[in-house]
This record gives structure tokens, C-alpha cells and sequence, in this order.
């Protein structure tokens, strides 16, 4: 009775395994667990391997954290438009940031920009908004972020929750070590910090708040001209890319395709681009949307053409 006990146990695992690897849903709700998890870990290799452009275009939840991803690797302005970018919704969440899945993107977004305060507000919207109220990934979130705003008062009331849990130890440990060493201050007063959490749902004016503060990073200015880029506004993109950019500085590819839409033509754009660039002039006279699309899909001329309301 005790081997076929463990026969029928051995057949049930394998009949769930098998259901989550063949049914589309599952699957997918797989990859995306397993990105956010990723995330949550910094872990930005295994999230690019996981949010793939194929992924991304299964599951578009997955956009965000991918373009995320990019951005710690300094490859928006390289890569963006390989993946399924059809809308500034896409990039930042703007159109739908109650969601859940907005927030948590949201709440790592400002915590890798450096704006600590919105991370909170974000993983706090995000915990009212689920069934099963804070999960351990946001306390940690929470412990983190409050550490570094120098909060250690209420980062170490979020160790003593954790604490209590069975597996969270060596992380409380690990915050309490580094409270430790350093000298437990009072947060920094709102004229320095970034008076968070935003009212606006202006992606722009956000990024714009952050640099008014001092929080003004290359990430942010990046994020800044892909989001222009996105909305179609080449006139700003080209005047903050010349306060960004200076000659001999290395143009990401999809700048230079901007660039070139846009009427300019600065040193450090390759002749490969240019190139292609009047390829793509002469293909818009003639060639077909099938032929546009097979051609120049995953640049940002296909993007800006299938906007051609700007």
C-alpha cells in the first residue's frame, strides 16, 4: 500500500505538472510570477530572459518589466522598439496605474529612480488593493525603501514583522546590519526628498518633479526623451538630446532613428542607419503596409508611422 501511495502521488505531480506546461494560461501566468519575482530580486538578466519580445507580445503584462529591465541596462534608447511598444500605456503604466499589476510596476519604477517616497505610496496602494492584504514582498519593499530614506524607526518595525516569519530572517538580519552601522537619522525634510507621492498622472511631469529635487539621474533622462519619443514629440526630443548628448558620445540606435525622422543629422549617427533611413524614405512611396511592416518592424520609424496622427 506504501509504494502505491506514492505511485498515485507521483502520477498527480506529474498530471499538474503537465496541465501548467500545456495550458497557454498557466504557462503564462508562470512567466509572469516568475518575472516579478525577478524583479523584486534585481535580478534583471533572468527578467530579460524571461520577458522576451515573443512573451511580451503573448503577454503584454509583461511590457513594462522588460522595458524596465532595459532601463537598468542603459539599452531603452538601443532596444525599446523590438518589443511590442504600440502605446505610451506600454512604457509606464499612465493609462492604468490603479491596477494591481501597475503598481508593482510602478512601486520598483520610482524605487530604481531613486524616488522612495512614490515606491512606498505604490506598494501600499498595491496591498490595500489585494484579497490577501500585504504579501512579504511588499514588507520587504517597505523595509527597504524606508531604509534608504533613513526612516530606520519604521524600517525596523517592518523587521519585527518579518521577523516573525520563517523564512525572512536572513533579510531582516541583513537591514538590521546595516542600520547597525550606519547612524539612525530622521527622513530628509520634503524640500529634499521628492515630496511624494505624485498627483499627477502626467508620466512626463513626474520625471520631471524627480529632477527638480535632485533626484535627476541618466536613467531618468533616458526615460525622459524615449517618453517623447513615444508621444511623438521630436522637437523637445531633439532639444533635451543635445543637453544630454555631446559629440563623440555613442547615439543609442533608436535615437538616430528620431534624429533622422526629425531633420537632423548629428556626427555619431552610422551610415548603416542613414542607409537604412532613406530605404524607409523611398519604401513610404511605394511600398506596401505588409511591406513597411516586414521591413522596419522594431524601429522607430514603424512606431511613429503607425502614429502618423502626431
Amino acid at each position: 500500500p506504501g509504494w502505491a501511495d506514492l505511485a498515485a502521488c507521483a502520477l498527480l505531480l506529474a498530471a499538474g505538472a503537465l496541465t501548467v506546461c500545456l495550458h497557454p494560461a498557466l504557462r503564462e501566468r508562470e512567466v509572469l510570477a516568475h518575472t516579478r519575482y525577478a524583479v523584486a530580486l534585481g535580478d534583471w538578466d533572468r527578467v530579460l530572459a524571461l520577458a522576451t519580445p515573443a512573451q511580451c507580445d503573448r503577454d503584454e503584462t509583461l511590457i513594462p518589466l522588460a522595458l524596465l529591465d532595459l532601463q537598468e541596462k542603459s539599452q531603452l534608447g538601443e532596444r525599446m522598439f523590438t518589443y511590442p511598444v504600440i502605446q505610451e500605456d506600454d512604457f509606464d503604466r499612465c493609462d492604468r496605474d490603479n491596477e494591481p499589476e501597475s503598481l508593482f510596476f510602478l512601486g520598483f519604477l520610482y524605487e530604481r529612480l531613486g524616488g522612495y517616497n512614490e515606491a512606498i505610496h505604490n506598494f501600499y496602494q498595491l496591498s490595500s488593493s489585494q484579497d490577501h492584504g500585504t504579501s512579504f514582498l511588499v514588507l520587504r519593499q517597505l523595509l527597504s525603501d524606508y531604509y534608504q530614506l533613513g526612516n530606520y524607526t519604521l524600517a525596523e518595525k517592518y523587521c519585527q514583522i518579518l521577523s516573525r516569519s520563517t523564512l525572512h530572517g536572513q533579510y531582516v538580519r541583513h537591514f538590521r546590519r546595516l542600520m547597525a552601522e550606519g547612524e539612525a537619522r530622521e527622513p530628509d525634510p520634503p524640500a529634499v526628498r521628492s515630496g511624494m507621492p505624485l498627483a499627477s498622472h502626467n508620466p512626463l511631469e513626474n520625471l520631471f518633479q524627480l529632477g527638480s529635487v535632485g533626484l535627476y539621474s541618466p536613467a531618468i533622462a533616458e526615460r525622459t526623451l524615449c517618453t517623447l519619443l513615444l508621444q511623438g514629440e521630436l522637437g523637445a526630443f531633439h532639444a533635451l538630446f543635445e543637453t544630454v548628448y555631446h559629440d563623440g558620445d555613442a547615439i543609442p540606435r533608436h535615437y538616430q532613428e528620431a534624429l533622422l525622422l526629425a531633420g537632423q543629422t548629428p556626427a555619431g549617427i552610422s551610415p548603416a542607419v542613414r542607409q537604412r533611413f532613406d530605404a524607409f524614405q523611398a519604401d513610404m512611396l511605394s511600398g506596401t503596409a505588409e511591406l513597411l511592416r516586414d521591413r522596419y518592424q522594431g524601429t522607430y520609424w514603424y512606431y511613429y508611422l503607425a502614429h502618423s496622427q502626431f
